[in-house]
């Protein structure tokens, strides 16, 4: 995954925040979401959701591009990668 702009970068956030949401997403959600979790039997609720300041471009897979203005994933060390994020985007 990368963006067109390559501005793959954290620092391209706008906030980074603790998610509070369904685990599932709509189909409406999903059309400018980038799920950034792993694929597994149990489906878990993400950890964090990044607001991006603008819409990105991203390339998946076959070339396949969607418009993203947010993304959700999970992590292992919760508390270290949330302060690294936040120093970025001060």
């Amino acid at each position: 995954m990368y963006f067109q702009q390559k501005n793959y970068y954290l620092c391209v956030n706008k906030e980074i925040k603790w998610y509070d949401g369904a685990e599932t997403f709509t189909k409406a959600e999903q059309a400018h979401l980038y799920d950034a979790r792993l694929n597994d039997f149990v489906p878990e609720k993400p950890t964090f959701e990044i607001q991006l300041h603008q819409k990105q471009t991203l390339t998946l897979p076959y070339g396949i591009t969607k418009e993203i203005d947010r993304i959700v994933l999970n992590v292992d060390d919760k508390h270290t990668f949330y302060t690294e994020v936040l120093k970025c985007i001060k």
